[in-house]
């Protein structure tokens, strides 16, 4: 495996998580268009809301749990074994599946008063019926999650993240041309058409010898794993959710607007560090899992130092743009309407305190990685646990004094501590020291700081432009001194860069060695 290799699927990833969010922003658009803020669009973005917390629950299993072992067989060269697992999780999830489908159509009307229990009856009794008309699409999202996971343990990255478009799809065509005809029940067929498409669009890039067959027998050493680390892993999730959750509950007891601020600020940071970090997190994934399979722990302390270079290459100088620039980026993005003043200063700050920890938040999620691959699901809910402990404290001590700003910094903070543990647990488990930081960072830091304040400084003497026309050539300023203060610096990525460019081979040890 090369640098080179990462580079590609990365950058595949990276397109495709962008055009997934396109879609999905032409999606969102359409069915406010449509559903406006009616009574019909509180329903369906119910049942969406219910899918959002469920499907994390069913891929959180398969991602972290099934793909790591299913890439370990395919690294001892176990291909029929590799298989015969596939088999045996498809079933399972496949029966596990159909009993979920039964039981939110039987219960249906209890997660409905659990879920909204603000609606009055009659909204109560369609959300009933609009959930159990949509419950079939888990069915497909289960199977669906399952090959992907297969596809990216092949490499096969476009394969895998194709189906996050094509699922848009379907509710993009109803909602434009039949929903004003037929109702909200074709949004509802929309969305168990979008699954299925999800699960169909797959099936072509299948093309080693695998085809599935049922396999019953659950009663072996690679199922007891699963379900022996599963509750670990839901767990980790759970406590991901929280973790988002707590500076909003914080906020509740500060002034009007405080949450709304905070739910601003947060979309923006993440929205933008997100498109590289959980591609470069994605695409590597499936590495890390065949190296801890092979027991190469020297190609992988190499490659994590080259992971953690190409992530701070990017979160870097994002991370002092969203700083420097907070106001402008917020201002640009949501001033309209009734989003004005304040609103704008408070989000500006708020996005300023989150981008602080963007670094730590995105080196946390790689660690997370290498532990699950090597089979250490508990030690990520200890490290997740940990990290929503001392978001709260540190919420609680600053909230006093910093006001919502301080629930932004009080969260990086937390996120900076988590990961120096999370690094701790990680080389004691591995037993070497995986990761270190070389002059490679030093080189990014500066670079990003130098070239992000002098078009700061230019961008004062476009202050009588357009405010979105300045920004942005402010934008691309600083993106061209960045990557020439990296060139004069002779930094090894961009030497790397280039070579993947011209489609030169690059070894992990080698890179760490220039």
């Amino acid at each position: 495996m090369n640098i080179s290799k990462i580079f590609k699927g990365t950058l595949i990833v990276s397109l495709m998580i962008f055009l997934a969010k396109i879609v999905s922003f032409i999606s969102e658009t359409t069915l406010a268009y449509s559903l406006g803020s009616s009574s019909e669009a509180d329903i369906y973005y119910t049942i969406i809301g219910i899918q959002q917390i469920i499907y994390p629950m069913i891929s959180i299993g398969v991602w972290k749990i099934f793909l790591p072992e299913y890439k370990k067989k395919l690294v001892l060269k176990k291909e029929n074994d590799a298989n015969q697992y596939s088999d045996k999780i498809i079933t399972l999830f496949i029966i596990i599946s159909i009993v979920f489908v039964i039981l939110l159509i039987v219960f249906s009307k209890y997660v409905t008063i659990f879920v909204v229990p603000g609606f009055d009856k009659v909204s109560q009794s369609k959300v009933t019926t609009f959930l159990r008309f949509t419950s079939p699409m888990y069915l497909f999202l289960c199977v669906s999650t399952i090959y992907g996971a297969m596809l990216q343990s092949r490499n096969k990255f476009f394969g895998s993240q194709i189906r996050e478009i094509v699922v848009q799809i379907p509710t993009i065509i109803a909602s434009i041309f039949l929903y004003r005809k037929y109702g909200l029940y074709v949004l509802g067929l929309s969305l168990i058409v979008g699954s299925f498409l999800r699960f169909i669009i797959e099936l072509p890039f299948v093309n080693w010898n695998y085809k599935f067959k049922p396999n019953i027998k659950f009663k072996d050493k690679d199922i007891f794993i699963f379900f022996k680390r599963l509750p670990s892993a839901l767990l980790t999730a759970s406590f991901t959710q929280i973790h988002s959750l707590i500076d909003k509950i914080v906020a509740s007891g500060l002034s009007a607007g405080s949450i709304a601020c905070l739910n601003y600020g947060v979309k923006v940071s993440t929205l933008i560090s997100g498109l590289f970090s959980q591609a470069i997190n994605t695409a590597v994934y499936p590495t890390i899992a065949g190296l801890i399979a092979e027991q190469n722990y020297k190609n992988l302390s190499s490659l994590i130092n080259i992971v953690i270079n190409i992530i701070c290459f990017f979160i870097i100088p994002v991370s002092f743009g969203c700083i420097v620039f907070n106001y402008e980026i917020v201002n640009v993005l949501f001033a309209r309407g009734a989003f004005q003043g304040k609103a704008i200063y408070t989000t500006g700050l708020i996005l300023a305190g989150y981008s602080i920890g963007l670094i730590f938040t995105a080196l946390i999620t790689t660690i997370n990685d290498i532990l699950y691959c090597h089979g250490k699901a508990n030690i990520t809910m200890k490290i997740s646990m940990f990290s929503c402990i001392m978001t709260l404290l540190l919420d609680l001590i600053v909230v006093n004094f910093l006001g919502v700003f301080g629930l932004a910094l009080a969260t990086s903070i937390s996120s900076m501590i988590t990961f120096f543990i999370a690094l701790k647990f990680l080389n004691v488990c591995l037993k070497i020291k995986l990761i270190h930081f070389d002059k490679e960072i030093i080189k990014i830091s500066f670079a990003s700081l130098f070239s992000v304040l002098l078009s700061r400084i230019l961008f004062y003497y476009m202050s009588s432009w357009n405010s979105i026309v300045s920004l942005c050539i402010s934008i691309i300023i600083a993106f061209i001194l960045y990557l020439f203060l990296m060139i004069i610096m002779k930094s090894n990525l961009i030497k790397t860069f280039i070579c993947f460019l011209r489609g030169e081979n690059n070894d992990f040890i080698q890179f760490n060695k220039k």
